[in-house]
C-alpha cells in the first residue's frame, strides 16, 4: 500500500496542456540523460527539504522490491540490479508521458534503493540464521 501511494506521489499532478504538446511535437524535452549530473548537484547544493525528498524519495521507492526480490531468493544480484532498472525506467517513462521531467539520475537512485532492500532482507535473514544457530547450539 505503501508502495502505491508513493508511485502515485512521483507520478501526480499530471501537465495535460504539455502532454499534449508533447504529443503535438511542439515541446521540447525536459530532463537530464547525463549519469550522475542530477546526484551530484544534490551532494554540492545546500541540505534542503526538497533535496532529501528528491534524493531519499528515489531511493524509498524501490527499497520493498529490493526486500521481495531477496526473500524470494531466486535472483542474484546482477538480476535483482536489471529489475530495479527496469522498474526506474518504466517510471521514468510514465513521467514523460505525464509532462514530468526525465532525469537519469532518478533511475540509478531507484537502483540503489533495490540494493539497498535486498542487502536489507539478506542481513535479516543472515541475522535470524545466526539466532537459531545460537539458540540450537
Amino acid at each position: 500500500m505503501s508502495v502505491a501511494a508513493i508511485l502515485a506521489m512521483t507520478l501526480y499532478t499530471p501537465h495535460w496542456r504539455y502532454v499534449l504538446e508533447v504529443w503535438q511535437g511542439e515541446r521540447y524535452f525536459n530532463g537530464n540523460l547525463i549519469p550522475l549530473h542530477t546526484i551530484t548537484s544534490y551532494l554540492r547544493s545546500t541540505l534542503s527539504f526538497s533535496v532529501v525528498v528528491q534524493f531519499l524519495g528515489n531511493i524509498l521507492l524501490f527499497v520493498p522490491l529490493g526486500v521481495f526480490l531477496a526473500v524470494d531468493g531466486r535472483h542474484r544480484l546482477g538480476k535483482v540490479v536489471a529489475m530495479g532498472a527496469a522498474g526506474g525506467l518504466l517510471v521514468e517513462v510514465l513521467e514523460f508521458g505525464l509532462g514530468r521531467s526525465v532525469d537519469i539520475d532518478d533511475v540509478i537512485l531507484n537502483v540503489l534503493g533495490v540494493l539497498a532492500g535486498a542487502g536489507l532482507a539478506a542481513g535479516v535473514r543472515r541475522a535470524s540464521r545466526t539466532r537459531s544457530d545460537l539458540s540450537a547450539g
